[in-house]
């Protein structure tokens, strides 16, 4: 601060040469940032898209990362949505190793086909990080509301140790565990509400010339609180790779697979069988940058279910444009 007075002391005079003036207001910048406890971003999101079998849309996966599960008998019904979102983020820096980040996410997607289908998320989360040399810790507190159909549904919270290895500038390893509550908000669905740990690892890798890499690995079991349905309690697995790619300044065409395997851990009566699922997913998207604070996005995903109990087999096919102004 003695030193930001005094630079700005020197500034009012005006006599001193224009290459000292400049290297004042350059200094000057670098304590402001140095010295900066407050970090904020907002991106506002507004989408359109079609969807070749909302009939397999599920709430209870959506926006926690679970595996889709299928409505039973349900045929395909094609359908037009669209989706906003805001996205608010805070970092409070406390010193050069601890800061504090929070998230503040609202999501609404609508079917133009089905109004019972209404999605509106609000989701929070806050983390305490820590820094000492290439690794970091932090402890992620989240808490999602999901609204179905225009009625209270589910309530997640979430409580996530992560830890993160900077191996070298263009590779980072990150592994940490996952413990989630699911709560239903129905009395009819109360037998749904289930206990969720998940160990997850991922390597992102920043290449030269073919764009950054993000592999993952996620191994979970979730445990049925009630025990009195059978089509709750699981273990899974999820493998997963992704591509971001700069083609230039503008264009980064960005593509995904991934893979999951769920064993159900109770016989279901009517196939005298214990489900057991595989997921294939496939996402290719391209995004152009119109500005420096406005992004446009066009993406393709499709998912197919194969599934040992017929009525659980399904896929879909969905693609999407969107828009993201961040400020």
């Amino acid at each position: 601060e003695i030193a930001k007075v005094s630079f700005l002391e020197l500034l009012n005079d005006s006599t001193i040469p224009q290459v000292v003036r400049e290297n004042i207001e350059n200094r000057l910048k670098y304590i402001d940032e140095k010295t900066k406890k407050h970090f904020f971003a907002s991106t506002l999101m507004f989408g359109w898209g079609y969807d070749d079998n909302i009939g397999s849309n599920n709430p209870t996966s959506f926006y926690t990362k679970y595996l889709p599960e299928p409505l039973a008998g349900t045929n395909k019904v094609k359908s037009s949505f669209y989706e906003t979102a805001a996205l608010f983020n805070h970092m409070y820096k406390y010193d050069e190793n601890l800061s504090f980040r929070n998230g503040l996410v609202f999501y609404k997607q609508d079917f133009s086909q089905d109004d019972s289908k209404q999605l509106d998320v609000i989701s929070l989360n806050t983390a305490p990080v820590y820094q000492i040399g290439d690794f970091s810790y932090s402890l992620t507190l989240g808490i999602d509301n999901v609204l179905y159909g225009d009625n209270r549904y589910l309530n997640n919270y979430s409580l996530t140790p992560k830890v993160s290895y900077l191996i070298d500038p263009s590779k980072i390893y990150e592994t940490g565990v996952k413990f989630l509550t699911k709560r239903f908000v129905q009395e009819t669905d109360e037998g749904n509400n289930s206990w969720v740990y998940e160990y997850q690892n991922r390597f992102i890798y920043q290449t030269e010339n073919y764009g950054m890499f993000d592999l993952s690995l996620a191994l979970g079991r979730e445990i049925d609180e009630k025990n009195i349905r059978y089509d709750v309690s699981k273990d899974y697995e999820t493998l997963s790779l992704g591509n971001s790619y700069k083609i230039d300044e503008q264009f980064t065409i960005n593509s995904s697979i991934s893979y999951s395997n769920v064993n159900y851990k109770d016989k279901n009566p009517l196939f005298e069988t214990k489900r057991a699922d595989d997921i294939y997913s496939f996402i290719l998207g391209v995004s152009y940058n119109y500005t420096k604070d406005l992004v446009l996005g066009l993406n393709y995903s499709y998912v197919n279910q194969d599934s040992n109990q017929t009525p659980s087999e399904y896929n879909k096919n969905t693609i999407k444009t969107s828009m993201y102004y961040s400020f």
